[in-house]
């Protein structure tokens, strides 16, 4: 809406020089205000799909699962990442579950699972709750 905290992550967003992108909404629904203004002033990038952002940024697109262990992905994951991937599934298992059954300290734990989210292997869930994609 239009006086959503959101906009002042927007506005954080563009004073650090990140770029900004808006969802486009519907024009009669006022929840959507705000990132309709963001994108009719020019402060915020249509955000139409996954690839338009990895543009901006610079990333190049990836599959969210690797074709195989001949491209190398595998291997290209730190130890504990590794090690991380194997104790999920595709049923959402909180932090804490996986830290139990994890060697790992809860800092190199939280380090493996945000690289293994930045790789498209798994998807963070509210509450902190983790899944294989």
């Amino acid at each position: 809406g239009e006086g959503s905290g959101a906009l002042y992550t927007a506005e954080a967003a563009q004073v650090q020089g990140r770029p900004v992108f808006a969802l486009p909404g519907d024009v009669w629904q006022p929840a959507a205000a705000g990132c309709n203004a963001l994108l009719a002033d020019g402060r915020a990038r249509a955000c139409t799909s996954a690839e338009s952002i990895c543009a901006v940024v610079g990333v190049h697109p990836v599959r969210a699962v690797p074709a195989g262990r001949d491209s190398g992905w595998w291997e290209a994951l730190s130890a504990e990442a590794r090690g991380a991937y194997g104790l999920l599934d595709r049923a959402p298992r909180s932090f804490d579950e996986v830290l139990a059954a994890s060697p790992l300290s809860p800092a190199a734990l939280t380090s493996a699972l945000v690289e293994l989210e930045l790789s498209g292997l798994v998807v963070q869930h509210p509450g902190k709750r983790y899944e294989k994609v």
